[in-house]
């Protein structure tokens, strides 16, 4: 996957990157988990080969959109496990234990962004 920050900018209030073909997720250089955007919210992208795992982690403070651009992904949080194929998404608590294996290939954006206060 490509991604462009050279691209990215602030004109007119509107940030813009580019993300290459999820198919050719590391052909340019790009890793495993490369950000896209940062500030609130933050994007990254994720490339995950069948088979590779992110191991359970925790993003406090924070909503999470986790986004399979291709491929699929078996994805357990607070021990609740959901498979996310290709266009699926998933929105979560960050303060929620979460980990990610590749059931195939695959391809994402995480975005989080920072949780509203409760009162």
């Amino acid at each position: 996957m490509t991604t462009d920050l050279s691209e990215a900018n602030a004109d007119g209030g509107v940030e813009v990157a580019t993300l290459g073909d999820p198919e050719r997720a590391d052909a340019d250089g790009g890793g495993p988990r490369t950000p896209v955007l940062g500030g609130d919210p933050r994007v990254v992208s994720v490339t995950l080969d069948a088979g590779e795992t992110i191991p359970e982690h925790e993003h406090p403070g924070t909503r999470v959109l986790f986004l399979v651009r291709s491929g699929t992904a078996s994805v357990t949080v607070a021990g609740s496990e959901r498979t996310l194929d290709a266009g699926s998404v998933a929105r979560f608590d960050g303060g929620d234990g979460v980990a990610v294996e590749a059931e195939t290939d695959c391809a994402a954006l995480v975005v989080l962004s920072e949780a509203e206060e409760e009162n």
